[in-house]
């Protein structure tokens, strides 16, 4: 059995696949296409970067060098020192990957520029949405999280199902936090009582009126250890009292916020609340606490992907989120990804999750996602591991249906959409 006609011809039976997006940050169409600043675009070649600025500046290019009005071409000016250190690094092959796919040209030069500045303006269009993830690159739903505000109100539309982020709630430091937490759920907050049932209307309001699937820890293992101590009331009930002693909306210091390490007994009383609601290794507790909340952990956990791996092995309600890993290490994401297949359930792993602003990028994810699982699925079809006539239902499970069930889109999201023109 030869290797690349088993590849080939598992590539186009998985160009089929319709995909579940497990992952994103994306804009509604209305608002990438009407305030695309606001996201941090421009109608350039820019539109393709993603992460790869990011890399640029780890290569030395200063942080502020794309800041305030430049043309393409005094960006690109500032760019091509850097870009080719860059370039075959996850975020510059995800880069290049979708100019060849919309732009017809495979790398960032001086000649390129301009062309790939038309062929931005041909692509923001109206119905772009429609066009790239419905029609060309048969992704059916985006898990979605917008990275902006109001986040209550982000709704399911044909194209998304939304997710919340917990840090607008269990990140509370100040006054203005409380002001928001009223707002969207129209109570008064003035105890821990309070609070948590203004924080439950908010949920079973976004759940049953707005579509959400899921809930999003964010920030917050950016900001401490993610080691949730057991909930303990009255020390939840304390912090939350000093911020309801700060001055009341507009006055001075209302916005002012407290410390994360002082709010750390309230931070991790609302986020098992939050686990409560939804019903790497700091997180165990909460997997055994909770046995019926389900746990999709991001990024296949990179670097500790192999961790993780030992995790979805011995907990039933954890499950793994490969979201963004063919970007962050394009080689780790084939090697746990041909690891999984075989040592992992096989309704336990997501593939593809983009990750990204931008939806040039997230169609390019998608192929490379692709890419990655026909050619694990063919070595281990020509090895004898897997059969041939089960290789495509590995594939449907991983890229579909998998994360389809995790997050039961078909009951929170597909009934929300119906009606809603595609």
């Amino acid at each position: 059995m030869n290797s690349d006609s088993v590849y080939s011809s598992l590539r186009e039976e998985i160009r089929d696949i319709r995909l579940v997006d497990a992952h994103n940050h994306l804009p509604t169409e209305a608002e990438w296409l009407e305030q695309p600043e606001t996201f941090g675009y421009a109608r350039d070649f820019t539109a393709f970067l993603g992460y790869a600025r990011g890399d640029l500046s780890k290569a030395g290019m200063p942080l502020d060098a794309l800041a305030g009005p430049l043309t393409a071409a005094e960006k690109w000016a500032r760019i091509r020192p850097y870009w080719p250190y860059i370039r075959y690094t996850g975020p510059g092959a995800v880069c290049r990957r979708a100019l060849s796919m919309f732009c017809g040209v495979d790398d960032l030069t001086d000649e390129t520029i301009p062309i790939i500045g038309e062929c931005v303006q041909r692509l923001w269009q109206p119905g772009a949405y429609r066009r790239l993830f419905t029609e060309q690159h048969r992704i059916e739903v985006i898990v979605n999280t917008r990275n902006v505000e109001p986040v209550t109100e982000t709704y399911a539309d044909p194209f998304m199902a939304p997710l919340l982020y917990t840090d607008f709630f269990a990140l509370t430091q100040s006054r203005r936090d409380i002001d928001r937490l009223e707002a969207a759920s129209g109570q008064a907050v003035y105890s821990l009582q309070t609070f948590l049932r203004a924080l439950d209307t908010v949920i079973e309001q976004g759940i049953t009126q707005r579509g959400w699937v899921g809930i999003k820890w964010h920030k917050i293992p950016y900001l401490r250890p993610a080691d949730y101590g057991a909930q303990d009331a009255r020390a939840a009930e304390e912090r939350l009292v000093r911020i309801l002693r700060m001055p009341a909306r507009g006055g001075h210091g209302w916005d002012t916020p407290a410390g994360v390490d002082e709010m750390r007994p309230f931070q991790d009383y609302i986020q098992h609340h939050l686990v409560q609601q939804a019903i790497e290794s700091h997180l165990v507790d909460l997997f055994l606490q909770y046995p019926r909340a389900r746990f999709d952990l991001l990024h296949g956990s990179f670097p500790y992907s192999g961790e993780l791996g030992a995790l979805t092995q011995l907990f039933a309600n954890v499950y793994i989120n490969m979201s963004w890993m063919e970007v962050v290490s394009p080689e780790a994401a084939k090697r746990y990804l041909s690891e999984w297949l075989t040592s992992i359930p096989s309704n336990k792993v997501f593939a593809f999750g983009g990750d990204q602003k931008s939806p040039f990028l997230v169609c390019a994810s998608a192929e490379i996602v692709r890419d990655n699982l026909a050619e694990a699925l063919a070595a281990k079809v020509v090895r004898g591991e897997i059969s041939r006539e089960h290789a495509l239902d590995l594939a449907r499970w991983y890229l579909h249906d998998n994360a389809w069930n995790h997050f039961q889109l078909g009951k929170r999201w597909a009934n929300k959409r119906q009606g809603i023109e595609r």
